[in-house]
This record gives C-alpha cells, sequence and structure tokens, in this order.
C-alpha cells in the first residue's frame, strides 16, 4: 500500500511514496485550489469572521480506514480543515469562528473545487410603530404595508443581502400604535456588505414617517432566540368609552383592579390560532387621565396579558375587566404601547 507525500505524512511517513491509495494523487491539487482562491473579492465586503469545511467521498473514506487499521494518524478531513485554515488566515488575517462567521468556505476534495458563502448578517435595533394598519410581518396580512418590509428592504439594500427576516419579541395587533420602541433583530441572508454604517441606515429608514428605528448594534446568530423568546411586561395608553358615558366612580373601580390577576380565556379573537387556554396575568399599575383624544388608563401589566379583552371582558372569556367593574359596556378606542421593560438585553453582548 502506497501513500502521496502528503498523506504518508500523515501518518508519520510509515508508507512508501507512490499512487496514493487514500486520495489518488488530488491532495496537491486540493491544496492549489485553497492558494489560488480570490479571497481579495470577499475582503471587500468588510468579512472579520470565516469558518471551513471539506466533503470527502465515501470511497476516499473507506480507503482511508484501511491505513488506520495499520497506524493511526490525521484524517484527511481534518488536514484539508487545517489547510484551510492556515491559508485563509494567513492570507485575509480574518479570525477562525466556526460559531458566528461572516463567510463559510467549502472544499469538495472530488472535485478539487473550492467555493463560499456569506453567512447570515445580524442587526439588533428597536422599533416604534407610529401608525396603525401597518401589520409586523410581511406575511399577516398582505394588504397592509409591514414593519418586515419597511425596515428590511432598506437594510437589505445598504447590506447587499438576498432576503431578509425579522424575529421580534412578541408583536402589536395591526390597530394598535408602539412609542416604547419593540426589541427585533433582521436577519439580512447573504449579506455581501458586512460593515454598512447602521447610523447612516437608520436614518433612511426614519425618513419613512410610519416607523422609528434604533440600530443598536450587529449580533450573533444566538440573539435571535434570546429576543424572540423573551417576554417583558409592559405598559400600554389604552383610550376608553362607554355608554352611558364612564364617571368618576367607574374610574375608581377600573383603578380597584390594581395589583389583581386577571383570568383570561383565550380570546374569541385569536382562538383561531391560539390554544384555547386559561391563563392568569397581573397587573401592575394603573392611571387614568385624559388628553386631546380623551380619557385614557394607563395600564402597568405582566407580559401576555390581553389588553383590549381586559377592557371589554370578552364576553366573559376575562374576569374581572374594566366592564364588569362598572357593569357598563367598555370599549377599547385605541391602544398604544408605551413601555416595553426590556432593558437587560442592553447587558447582553449582541
Amino acid at each position: 500500500m502506497m501513500l502521496c507525500r502528503a498523506c504518508s505524512k500523515r501518518f508519520e511517513k510509515k508508507f512508501a511514496i507512490g499512487d496514493c491509495h487514500v486520495c489518488g494523487n488530488r491532495m496537491d491539487g486540493a491544496e492549489k485550489a485553497v492558494l489560488s482562491y480570490d479571497f481579495k473579492s470577499i475582503a471587500a465586503s468588510g468579512a472579520k469572521r470565516f469558518s471551513v469545511s471539506s466533503a470527502i467521498g465515501k470511497k476516499t473514506l473507506m480507503n482511508e480506514e484501511d491505513v488506520f487499521d495499520v497506524c493511526l494518524g490525521e484524517t484527511i478531513k481534518r488536514q484539508l480543515n487545517r489547510i484551510m485554515r492556515e491559508v485563509i488566515e494567513k492570507k485575509t488575517g480574518w479570525e477562525y469562528d466556526p460559531d458566528c462567521p461572516d463567510v463559510s468556505f467549502s472544499l469538495d476534495f472530488n472535485s478539487g473545487k473550492m467555493s463560499h458563502r456569506m453567512e447570515p448578517l445580524f442587526v439588533f435595533g428597536r422599533y416604534e410603530k407610529l401608525e396603525p394598519n401597518v401589520s409586523q410581518k410581511e406575511w399577516i396580512v398582505k394588504r397592509f404595508p409591514s414593519l418586515e418590509g419597511i425596515i428590511g428592504k432598506k437594510m437589505k439594500e445598504m447590506a447587499k443581502a438576498d432576503a431578509f427576516t425579522m424575529h421580534a419579541s412578541g408583536r402589536e395587533d395591526i390597530d394598535v400604535t408602539n412609542t416604547a420602541g419593540r426589541p427585533f433583530v433582521m436577519e439580512l441572508r447573504g449579506a455581501k456588505v458586512r460593515n454598512a454604517n447602521l447610523k447612516k441606515m437608520e436614518k433612511e429608514i426614519n425618513e419613512d414617517k410610519r416607523v422609528k428605528v434604533k440600530l443598536v448594534s450587529y449580533a450573533n446568530p444566538s440573539f435571535v432566540a434570546l429576543v424572540s423568546d423573551s417576554h417583558f411586561d409592559k405598559t400600554y395608553r389604552a383610550h376608553i368609552s362607554s355608554e352611558p358615558e364612564l364617571d368618576e366612580n367607574d374610574l375608581k373601580k377600573i383603578m380597584a383592579l390594581e395589583g389583581r390577576a386577571i383570568s383570561q380565556q383565550t380570546p374569541v379573537r385569536v382562538i383561531n390560532r391560539r390554544a384555547d387556554l386559561i391563563r392568569l396575568r397581573k397587573i401592575h399599575s394603573l392611571k387614568a387621565g385624559k388628553d386631546d383624544k380623551g380619557r385614557y388608563v394607563d395600564i402597568g401589566c405582566e407580559a401576555g396579558l390581553y389588553i383590549k379583552e381586559l377592557v371589554n371582558g370578552d364576553g366573559g372569556r376575562t374576569n374581572p375587566s374594566f366592564s364588569t367593574a362598572t357593569n357598563k359596556n367598555v370599549r377599547c378606542d385605541s391602544l398604544t404601547v408605551t413601555e416595553i421593560k426590556d432593558r437587560f438585553l442592553d447587558t447582553v453582548k449582541p
């Protein structure tokens, strides 16, 4: 059994040099493919981190097992990945980071061809939704504009990406506004510009008066789950009315719900997409007032409390409610998220 010089070296030069039983004398061609690869065009993207992988044919791996029966040595896959890593580090100065690469390189050993793929780019930020009748996701209500589209299309353009997806911590109903700033991560797939100026990107997005964003930083892939799986207590401003009109005594009864746990069966309006369960959620604070829109109540509450149903009672599925407390049909005329208690995200490195 003979090996080429490169494979023999992996097995402590214990085999005669000749037509290689393992690689079929393709190792030199594979190394040349790595050494001759055009890294300069990728460097223009602003990439800083990379990963490597290699695809080895089954026959080659089986032949290698014959050699392992005789002595131990470095696997051909490990050798190829090491060569790729060393060459790329030397030629580019990039950091090897298999967990969070900007670009992934792959070598097909059988064909001797090397290729690369730009990994998704992630941007962490917060959005304010300034107008109603704007959905969060493009697929939810296609007849309305979406925050995902308004924000994502501009980011896609500036990052020269192929596609985008918004990952957010919950969402508002389409008729609800948000002045608090909801945390999100935008995933930009195939982004060819890895270092776009976030301040400039933010400014261009904010030219659309339906939304206001604050782009905090680029993020790691793991930050997506942290944001999208987190649930935060919130404060809402609900403008309310009823017939007959609410009086001061009614407001006292509503204020008496502060600190109460509210029992909510899944609202009728979402039961087609949510499990029919009974949930307990707490009201932390209530404060009544008036502004140019009329009477409102600021509601500080635990994550997951359905505010519209807290107001109208949802036919008895939410109890107690503003309607049951006052024995009147109380309506939620408009709703705005005014605070999201998510600041712990700022203590975590994205």
